[in-house]
């Protein structure tokens, strides 16, 4: 695994190899620390968003410390090709728009859990808003369709976790 990920790196990010490839490693390690997932570790979350998080061990899998440090390993990678190819430069922006996606949406989850429930609306809407601004880049049509399909269960979500606790 670790040959196909070298060249996986090398080939799209270029310059900015190394940092990419520790990036996409702790994704991977993380994924698998995760294990198999487990649907009866239920719980209630308006829309099921709760089980999801719960089978998957989202919480264990992928800490805060873990996004701090993919925030880090992108910084670097975005210097490493501030001056290179653009297509190594929007590759890195493609990964650093993943990543905020990610952020933010775990954090919708962590603060629901924490019965921080403006917290968690205030930062779902900030998803929506990242959602929104990336619909206007040219995407493949299947992309689209995730954003789309996103937005719409996140806006729901948001709606139910405001009137059940407003």
């Amino acid at each position: 695994m670790d040959d196909v990920l070298s060249d996986f790196c090398r080939g799209m990010y270029g310059p900015a190899f190394e940092p990419m490839k520790r990036y996409w490693q702790r994704w991977i390690d993380a994924h698998e620390s995760a294990g198999e997932p487990d649907f009866k570790r239920g719980g209630w979350h308006p829309r099921g968003i709760d089980r999801h998080f719960r089978a998957y061990r989202y919480d264990k899998a992928y800490p805060p410390d873990l996004i701090h440090a993919a925030y880090q390993d992108l910084q670097e990678a975005k210097t490493l090709v501030a001056d290179g190819p653009e297509r190594h430069r929007q590759r890195v922006e493609f990964a650093y728009l993943g990543l905020r996606f990610t952020d933010l949406w775990l954090s919708v989850i962590r603060q629901a859990y924490a019965k921080d429930y403006p917290a968690s609306v205030k930062t779902g809407r900030s998803l929506l808003e990242l959602i929104e601004d990336e619909k206007s880049r040219p995407r493949p049509v299947a992309f689209s369709r995730f954003e789309a399909a996103a937005g719409q269960r996140l806006q729901s979500m948001l709606d139910a976790m405001q009137k059940a606790y407003n």
